[in-house]
Formats: structure tokens, C-alpha cells, sequence
């Protein structure tokens, strides 16, 4: 393949991948505007996160009485495994052929599809890890964790046990009463569940609601959408409704539609708050999404006429503190 080709291929992808497909998703354009998409390397990802407060050491008194004195243990140190990711883009001897970067026989830009397909395979791709079904051995399995690893009650996360109430607590996604075993409970789309949702998630930690996105399918969003018009209290004033998604604000909260969710009946009931600060999608920088020059396969001993090129990803998404935001799994 020309070299020309290569090099303009790998500079239009490096010039339009953040605007094309990581601003193209709703929470990962709101990370991206906090700085919580970086690119480190080590060889794991390894956190300090505080797990309890002195409160219950502090000692009111009157002068005669012994003072008090005790120790705590403040903080944890939950791991994340390095994931990889790779998207293989093949071009045939034809299409290399019959669309050279000039001549009035070319059909497509050749450098401009390739790019456009690969920035919407991974789009999709990211969609699929950040809302997939919690595997239950997130931390040893291959893929890349998501929300629900972080945020569905009981199993490890981050090489940290969690069983309800009586392991680590304090590292489950927020229960609505407490008890770590009501994510699965039919609740109505309404005004109500996000307040109650907001409210039951705001106990574990002070936040600002400009910091907080609920995610819901569209089918949801105009449920919520509907009852909020008829009671005046529909507003599109949030970030991401002023970049064009579909999204509104209740009591400052922005709460946005994602098309992911409507595939199927399961998706659709899903609804994640999430409290931007916690949440990191760490990227290595030898494989910050890049594309490799295509080779052509030809050269290799029983290969066929195509050029390989891949995308290629090493990093995981995380979450510093679980409790601070919520998954629910049944409103309609």
C-alpha cells in the first residue's frame, strides 16, 4: 500500500478520534471535559481510596472526664488489571486497488473510510463495555470492566470482596434502602425515582449536581420527558443537551438519553446515575487507540492479498468510590 496512504490515514485518525467517537458518547464526553480520561502507564492500576471517617473517635466531655484515645484504618487499596483491545481493519487487493489515493477511477476516499469505520467500531465497541452485563469475575476476565461491575451488589471489584452489608459495605454502588439487595426492584420512570434515586445515592458522599449524569434509554427519557412538560419542569439547560444530545435537567441534575440502551427490553430498563469524579478510564499511552500502519499479509508464507491494520487498546474503566453512584436494573 502507498505510504502516503498510511500516513494520511493515521494522521486523519489521530486528528478526528476524540471529536468522532470518545465525544460522541454522552458520559465519555462529560469525563473527557473533567480530565478523567488519562493516559498512564504502570504495570497495574493501583488506587488508595478513603473506606471510613473518624467520627465515631471524636469524644464530647466535661473536664474530669478520661479522654479517649483509638485508632481507625482509613484506607484500601482495591487493584485494576491492565484490559486489551484490538480492532482488526482489512483492506483486499481490490478496494486497494480500485481506489487509489488519485485517479478518476477512484470510488471512495480510501483513507477517509477507513477511519470513519474504525471510529465507529470502537464507538460501539465502548458503548458495549461500558453498559455490559456484570460477569461476576470482572477482575480476572479478559474484558474491560463497565458500570455494573462496579455498581451491582456483592462480588469482587478491584480485588476487594463485597458481600451486602457485612463485606466492605462501603465499596457496594448505593442502595436505595441500604441493604444492598434492591437493584432489581420494578419502579416506575418518573420524577419520584430520580429524586429518590439522587437522594438514596447522596448519603455516601458530598457532590455537586452538576457532577452527577443519569443515563437512561430513550424509550425511559421521553416517559420522563412527557411527565416533566406537563408539569413545566422540562428544561434543556444542562452541558450535554447544548451539544446536541438528548438530554434535560431536573433540580440540576442532567439526565440523558443513550441509544445503546435501546437494543433490547433488558437494556431499556437499566438506569445508571453517575458521579463523574469517581469514574476513570485510564488509558495506556503505547496503545492510547492507536492505529498501526497496514501491512500487507502477501509477504507472509500462505497469505492473502489484503493489508491489516488494527486498533489497538490497553487500559480499563474504574470507579474510586461505587457507593457514590447507582445502577438500577427494572424502571419502566
Amino acid at each position: 500500500m502507498p505510504t502516503n496512504l498510511a500516513a494520511t490515514t493515521r494522521e486523519m485518525w489521530i486528528r478526528t478520534f476524540k471529536h468522532q467517537a470518545l465525544m460522541r458518547i454522552p458520559i465519555l464526553n462529560s469525563l473527557l471535559k473533567r480530565r478523567k480520561i488519562t493516559v498512564v502507564a504502570g504495570t497495574e492500576i493501583k488506587l488508595i481510596v478513603g473506606k471510613a471517617d473518624l467520627e465515631s473517635l471524636a469524644q464530647e466531655y466535661i473536664i474530669n472526664d478520661p479522654l479517649t484515645a483509638a485508632t481507625k484504618e482509613l484506607y484500601a487499596n482495591p487493584e485494576f488489571k491492565w484490559k486489551y483491545m484490538q480492532l482488526p481493519i482489512e483492506i483486499d487487493g481490490d478496494e486497494e486497488t480500485e481506489n487509489k489515493p488519485k485517479g478518476d477511477h477512484k470510488i471512495i476516499d480510501l483513507a477517509k473510510n477507513m477511519t470513519q469505520q474504525g471510529q465507529e467500531g470502537m464507538k460501539l465497541k465502548l458503548r458495549t463495555v461500558m453498559f455490559h452485563a456484570n460477569s461476576g469475575t470482572s477482575d480476572s476476565d479478559k474484558g474491560f470492566q463497565g458500570f455494573q461491575d462496579a455498581l451491582v451488589f456483592d462480588g469482587d471489584y478491584g480485588t476487594l470482596g463485597r458481600t451486602t452489608t457485612t463485606e466492605n459495605s462501603w465499596w457496594q454502588g448505593a442502595s436505595w434502602g441500604g441493604a444492598f439487595a434492591d437493584q432489581g426492584t420494578a419502579r416506575s420512570m418518573n420524577i419520584e425515582t430520580i429524586r429518590q434515586t439522587i437522594r438514596a445515592s447522596g448519603k455516601y458522599a458530598d457532590r455537586m449536581l452538576s457532577d452527577i449524569k443519569i443515563v437512561v434509554a430513550p424509550t425511559n427519557f421521553i416517559k420522563l420527558q412527557s411527565e416533566m412538560e406537563t408539569r413545566m419542569l422540562y428544561k434543556t439547560d444542562g452541558e450535554l443537551a447544548k451539544q446536541g444530545f438528548q438530554a434535560m435537567t431536573l433540580d440540576g441534575v442532567e439526565i440523558v438519553a443513550d441509544y445503546y440502551l435501546d437494543n433490547d427490553s433488558t437494556l431499556a430498563k437499566y438506569l445508571f446515575l453517575i458521579h463523574l469524579p469517581d469514574w476513570e478510564l485510564r488509558l495506556h499511552p503505547s496503545r492510547n487507540f492507536r492505529l498501526t500502519d497496514p501491512v500487507w499479509q502477501g509477504q507472509i508464507t500462505n497469505g492473502y492479498d489484503k493489508y491489516l491494520s488494527r486498533i489497538l487498546v490497553k487500559g480499563n474503566l474504574f470507579c474510586r468510590q461505587p457507593n457514590a453512584s447507582m445502577f438500577l436494573s427494572n424502571v419502566s
